[in-house]
This record gives C-alpha cells, structure tokens and sequence, in this order.
C-alpha cells in the first residue's frame, strides 16, 4: 500500500500556512522561503493542480502500477502461478505517461495530462 503519496490539496494547504507565515513574518526564514517558491512554481507549471493532482513516490512506483494493475477489476489476481509479470518493466512503460517532479527531497511520479 503507498502510504506517502501527496496531493494537490494536501500541498496547497502547505502553500496556503507558508504564505500566512511570510506575510506574518513569523516562522518564516530561508527554508520557508524555498519551500514558498518550490511550491508555488510546482502550482504554475503543474497542469490539472487545481483538479487534484496525486504524487507517488519513485521508491512506491512498481508497488504503484502492481495495485493499479491488479485493482482493475482483478484482472491479474487470478492467473496461474506459472504466469509471472515483471512488474519493474511494466511499471516502466506506465511511467511514460507519468512525469517526474522533486519535492522536499524526494522523487514523485504524476500522472501528466499533456502526455
């Protein structure tokens, strides 16, 4: 299960208390200041961010497409065990339609709607 995905809503919440903090001037030094500006550019440049947009973790991405896979009405879950699937390579070719964005040091993958 991806238990450190972020969305959209979740980070314009992040958004939303930094800027409270810049123009309060409490809290908010060089760190506030680059995570402000990450954020802020992530929103511009993000197509969809407004409709919701969720950010899964390089490290989850196989564990990803795997559930994505078998969560599409079982189709996978009930095939013979002589049957193996590479999971790594068909995550890899799902990641085609997906792009790449850093935040807070660490990789996600989102689903890009100009793909």
């Amino acid at each position: 299960m991806i238990s450190d995905y972020l969305t959209t809503q979740d980070l314009d919440k992040t958004l939303a208390e930094l800027r409270e903090k810049k123009i309060s001037g409490e809290g908010f030094d060089s760190s506030s200041k680059d995570l402000l500006d990450t954020l802020t550019k992530m929103s511009e440049e993000i197509p969809d961010w407004e409709d919701g947009v969720t950010f899964i973790p390089d490290s989850e991405w196989v564990e990803y497409v795997q559930a994505m896979v078998e969560g599409t009405n079982g189709v996978y879950t009930n095939l013979p065990r002589y049957v193996v699937i590479n999971w790594e390579a068909s995550a890899a070719q799902v990641q085609e339609g997906y792009t790449y964005v850093e935040y807070d040091g660490v990789a996600y993958w989102y689903n890009d709607s100009r793909k």
